[in-house]
Formats: structure tokens, sequence, C-alpha cells
């Protein structure tokens, strides 16, 4: 398992959120501590975060791995209150990644969700691949990115299998106890 992903965990975060924060923002976005201008010019900061940052702006290491935690968690309640279909834990962190990098308001009104919410998860899985370009252009790096959300979507990623396998086999009665409290499985 990543660094990140266990610094993650460490934070209290979901197995869902750590892995897509190590496996599938981390790689992409990289972390930056002063803030930056991204590929549209959208000041940004730590793991391509936009909210609220100014150009000059910094964070510590630990103030961005807090950060990330906090905001993939939004990202994925987001998500998640548009899903009415059930996810297997891959595609969830697929389209947590998705929103993170797109934001829920794409999400909401993409054929991606109307294919996943009529139960094509194969077909919804596809349509990541056409979300690639930024400012009018297609971005090879953004190519590269949906390319591995639709790998990890379609369950064919073993980096992202085997950590979420590995966080599953670790749970304690208590979070399995705790889950299905509140619903889940």
């Amino acid at each position: 398992m990543n660094p990140l992903t266990k610094k993650l965990l460490t934070l209290g975060t979901s197995a869902i959120i750590a892995v897509t924060g190590g496996y599938m923002i981390s790689p992409w976005e990289g972390m930056e501590n002063h803030a930056y201008k991204d590929i549209v010019g959208v000041a940004s900061i730590c793991f391509g975060e936009t909210k609220g940052v100014k150009m000059g702006d910094y964070r510590t290491d630990k103030q961005c791995e807090e950060s990330l935690s906090k905001e993939l968690t939004v990202y994925n309640k987001a998500m998640m209150k548009h899903v009415k279909v059930e996810l297997k834990p891959y595609e969830e962190v697929a389209y947590t990644s998705f929103v993170w990098n797109l934001g829920e308001t794409n999400f909401k009104n993409s054929t991606l969700l109307k294919k996943l919410n009529q139960g094509d998860h194969e077909g919804a899985c596809k349509e990541l691949l056409n979300w690639n370009q930024a400012g009018g252009k297609v971005v090879k790096g953004l190519t590269n990115r949906r390319i591995q959300e639709n790998k990890v979507c379609l369950g064919k990623d073993q980096q992202v299998n085997e950590a979420l396998e590995a966080l599953e086999r670790t749970k304690t009665p208590l979070e399995t106890s705790e889950k299905e409290k509140e619903g889940g499985e």
C-alpha cells in the first residue's frame, strides 16, 4: 500500500477515500505546497485544490494531507447522493476521482451518471474516457487519467484492487457494524 494511502488512513478516512487519494489523485495531481496555476490558469495548491486558493498561498505537507482527506470526503458524498445503484468499491474510487477532478455539476449532468443509474455499469465506465479536455482542447494527461479511471472503474487495476482487498481484510468487527448501522453492506 502506498505511503499517502497509509497517511490518509491515520487521519480516519475510509478505505475508499484513502485509496482514491493515494492511487488516483496524488499520481495525477502531485503535491505542491505553494499555490500554482493549473493548466487552465486556476490558482491551485496541494493536490489540485482550488477552493479559496490565492497565488502566494502556502500549506505544509500535513495541511495538504488533512485537506485532501476532508475534501475527498466531501466530493465522495456529493457523488454518492446522485448514484441510485450499488457501486463496487473500485467503481466508487473511480467516480470519486472523477468528481474531484471535474466537479459535482459535471457529474450530475453527465451521460455517465444516466447510464450508471440505468444499471449500465460498463457503459458508465466507458463514458469516463470522454472527459479528456481542458480549455476546449484534448489534453494527453487527462486522456491518460481517464484511461486509468476507466480501468479502475472496470475493476481491472491490480494495485487499486489489492489495496481495497487489503483494507477490507483489516476491517475490525466494529468498523463493519458501524457501516451496517449507516445502512451500508
